[in-house]
């Protein structure tokens, strides 16, 4: 299996079946300053679904799932994905972006 990753998400290979593929690991960014958000693509009880889960590092270093975090079947991405556009132009809009954070019009 190829594919390629950047610092914020992995390219997301085709293949033939939901088993070959699930879970997918899309992309990491830090939520806090002791977690991070990880986004995935997954299946459970026969639904595909789209996670965004806090992780922290371990007593052994390994990144461990935490507790919290947000599951939705993957169909409602498309709406998903619009209230996020909206929250993001209204973050900018009221400031709350710093430029180096995505603040630029």
């Amino acid at each position: 299996m190829s594919d390629t990753s950047s610092k914020h998400h992995t390219k997301v290979p085709h293949m033939s079946t939901d088993e070959d593929r699930l879970p997918i690991h899309i992309g990491d960014f830090p939520a806090n300053s002791r977690e991070t958000a990880r986004v995935s693509l997954e299946k459970y009880k026969g639904y595909n679904l789209v996670c965004i889960g806090k992780w922290y590092v371990g007593q052994d270093g390994e990144l461990k799932p935490g507790q919290g975090g947000f599951k939705v079947q993957v169909r409602h991405l498309p709406v998903l994905k619009e209230l996020i556009n909206l929250a993001h132009a209204r973050a900018i809009e009221v400031d709350l972006l710093p430029d180096d954070e995505g603040g630029k019009r």
